[in-house]
C-alpha cells in the first residue's frame, strides 16, 4: 500500500520524468548534461524541487535522499540515468488501489530517466523506464515532436535498464 505522502512524492518524480526533463533535453541537452556533470547530486534536487514547485507540492526528505545520478556511457553515446524513489506497485487491472483519502488518484511513478547525446551528432534521445498499469514496467521514448509508449520494459534495475538501452542503440 502506497501511502499519500509517498503518492505525493511519485506524483512530483513522475512530473520531473514525463514533463520538465523532455521540456529542458531538446532544446539543448549539451547544457542539461553540463548542468549534472559539475555537481550531480545539486542538479538533481535542483530538477526536483523545480517539479515541485510546479505541481505545488513539498517533496519529503526520503524523496530527496533517494533521487541518485548515474554518469556514464552506452554505446556511442554519452549517458545520465536518473533513478527515481522507489515506490510501491500496485496491478490497477486486478486491485483498487488502496490510498488514503485526499491523495489525488494513484500515480504510476517512473523507476529511470535516461539522457542519452550521440557524441558524433549531438542527437539527444530520452527514455523513461516507469511503472505500468499491470504492476509491470513499461518504457517510453521522446522525441522533440513525439511521446511514443515502446511497450514492456525490464526490470525495475539500473543494470537491466542499461542493457536495454544498449539493445536499443543498436
Amino acid at each position: 500500500m502506497r501511502t499519500a505522502e509517498q503518492n505525493r512524492d511519485a506524483q512530483i518524480a513522475a512530473h520531473m520524468a514525463h514533463r520538465k526533463l523532455p521540456l529542458r533535453v531538446f532544446p539543448d541537452v549539451v547544457e542539461v548534461l553540463s548542468d549534472f556533470e559539475s555537481a550531480p547530486e545539486l542538479a538533481v534536487l535542483s530538477y526536483f524541487r523545480e517539479a515541485a514547485t510546479s505541481c505545488v507540492l513539498e517533496p519529503t526528505a526520503d524523496a530527496l535522499k533517494a533521487l541518485r545520478v548515474h554518469l556514464g556511457e552506452v554505446r556511442h553515446c554519452d549517458c545520465l540515468v536518473i533513478e527515481y524513489p522507489r515506490f510501491p506497485v500496485c496491478d490497477l487491472f486486478t486491485t483498487e488501489p488502496d490510498l488514503p483519502p485526499g491523495s489525488g488518484g494513484y500515480v504510476l511513478a517512473p523507476y529511470f530517466s535516461a539522457i542519452l547525446r550521440d557524441r558524433l551528432s549531438d542527437e539527444p534521445r530520452y527514455f523513461v523506464l516507469g511503472q505500468s498499469p499491470d504492476g509491470g514496467t513499461r518504457l517510453r521514448e521522446w522525441s522533440e515532436t513525439l511521446k511514443a509508449d515502446l511497450g514492456p520494459g525490464c526490470e525495475p534495475t539500473l543494470a537491466a535498464f542499461l542493457e536495454m538501452l544498449k539493445a536499443r542503440l543498436k
